[in-house]
């Protein structure tokens, strides 16, 4: 996506905190990807502020740069910041979330966590309407009072789970 908005990109830095984030990966795939496209990932590993600051203004440094954003709290946490320096620097950047476009930011490659949730309530809500339970694993409460096995564990479930599904405690 940046290759196609920015076409003389050249270097693009992975912004994101290892620790929080499944870093090596996302720059492994994006790495592996690179040559096709004549770009250069550049590792741009970050825990603080300041540490955002310096991995942008050292891709600002060189011309034909761009970020990518991979999911991260760090970067979530510090968001107007990263938005801020790439627009002060004229950099591309493609976000993980869609809420970084709202906020500002160029563009997202994102799923959209609206319809994720939305499908995730409607599955659900079949299921626990269901007469019949996909598994014989699981059962209808007849009361919703009755304590569930993560209950008398001592774990608690939510209102919503406590008058659903509960695995048979049988």
């Amino acid at each position: 996506m940046l290759k196609e908005i920015a076409p003389r990109l050249e270097r693009v830095a992975v912004v994101a905190n290892p620790k929080t984030t499944p870093y090596d990966y996302f720059f492994r795939a994006a790495e592996a990807i690179a040559p096709s496209l004549a770009i250069m990932m550049v590792p741009s590993p970050v825990a603080t502020a300041s540490d955002i600051e310096l991995a942008i203004e050292s891709v600002a440094g060189a011309s034909n740069g761009g970020l990518l954003l991979p999911p991260d709290g760090t970067t979530i946490l510090h968001r107007d910041l990263v938005i801020a320096l790439a627009a002060r620097h004229k950099l591309p950047a493609v976000y993980a979330f869609d809420f970084f476009v709202a906020a500002g930011g160029l563009m997202s490659y994102a799923t959209d966590q609206d319809e994720v949730f939305r499908l995730a309530a409607s599955m659900l809500t079949a299921f626990c309407a269901a007469t019949n339970p996909p598994t014989s694993r699981y059962r209808r409460r007849p009361n919703s009072e009755q304590p569930s096995t993560l209950e008398r564990r001592g774990r608690s479930t939510s209102p919503f789970l406590r008058g659903c599904w509960s695995p048979l405690t049988k």
